[in-house]
């Protein structure tokens, strides 16, 4: 119900059941759960990136202090000084950049956790047939579909779909 493709290909018999305002709501509350989720995201990395700018701030304004009070007792010149103080102000953009490299690498990696943990969901078996229920050379011989006690399920431990289901199509 909250796949927009599914509303759209159920389009006419969601509206012949009148389920309109149902499934309507179905999907403001997915969009809800993923805006929130988003939201959160976007906060996260907001926060991380106002404290490491003032991380970098304080690394700058500690090399400019210093510059300023203690430049003749180091003995630096006026070039090694701008040199220190441009290279504490490109030390916070190093690190917001590390920082970000670092936290898409996580994300990135969870997906790949994801997928790992999708390749672990057990497979259908292959489909074969069993001798006694092959189907003749000339098959189908003629236009008549029957089913007989079909019992299915969807996976094991779950309960029958169909039970002893018969039927004929001519």
């Amino acid at each position: 119900s909250s796949d927009p493709k599914k509303g759209i290909d159920g389009a006419p018999t969601i509206r012949a059941f009148r389920k309109e305002a149902f499934f309507l709501q179905a999907y403001h509350n997915q969009q809800d759960r993923n805006n929130s989720a988003l939201i959160n995201f976007i906060s996260a990395q907001r926060w991380l990136g106002v404290r490491t700018e003032l991380l970098g701030s304080a690394v700058t304004f500690v090399a400019c202090v210093l510059v300023a009070t203690m430049h003749h007792s180091m003995g630096l010149s006026v070039g090694e000084s701008a040199l220190l103080v441009s290279w504490s102000i490109l030390f916070t953009f190093t690190m917001s950049f590390v920082v970000d490299a670092m936290a898409d690498t996580e994300a990135s990696i969870t997906s790949i956790e994801r997928v790992e943990a999708m390749l672990d969901i057990p497979q259908e078996k292959d489909m074969e047939t069993s001798l006694h229920t092959r189907l003749e050379e000339d098959w189908p011989s003629r236009g008549l579909l029957e089913f007989e006690s079909v019992d299915l399920r969807y996976r094991t431990g779950l309960p029958l779909a169909l039970n002893g289901l018969s039927f004929s199509i001519p």
